[in-house]
């Protein structure tokens, strides 16, 4: 009886040991999987939703601070409408630069942020003259 028993024991054990090396292989590749993952795409989220974030946070009208004069800018997610040019642009995000370039305009303001409903530029044209202007406007509703 004891020799019969003494091989089942043995093929348990080995059982119990590869189910162990597996669960533990499995683990060990899902933790290498994420981290891999995680490294190599970290600096690519970033940079996508900041550029998101500003695109997301200058959509809608934008003015002077009266705000019973008309909005001279309206924001869309791809397109700028210019109300006293009566036409829309279509413009890019880089970083927190945001180009206009179009056939009859080219405009380049630089450090863009918006907070709460106040808009802060500069303008690269103003800056290649020595001129840090920083422009602000504010959101209509």
């Amino acid at each position: 009886m004891q020799t019969e028993l003494i091989p089942k024991l043995r093929k348990a054990a080995t059982v119990e040991r590869n189910l162990f090396n597996f669960c533990f292989m499995k683990r060990a590749f899902i933790i290498v999987f994420v981290l891999i993952s995680c490294r190599s795409n970290t600096p690519g989220i970033l940079k996508q939703s900041r550029e998101d974030s500003l695109r997301n946070s200058l959509i809608g009208k934008w003015g002077a601070a009266n705000k019973e004069s008309s909005p001279l800018w309206e924001f869309t997610h791809d397109s700028m409408y210019w109300y006293n040019h009566k036409k829309s642009y279509q413009y890019t995000i880089t970083g927190n630069d945001l180009v206009i370039n179009s056939d009859d305009l080219r405009i380049h303001f630089t450090n863009i942020h918006v907070d709460k409903d106040t808009l802060f530029f500069g303008d690269k044209a103003t800056e290649k003259y020595g001129i840090f202007a920083q422009t602000i406007s504010f959101r209509h509703k």
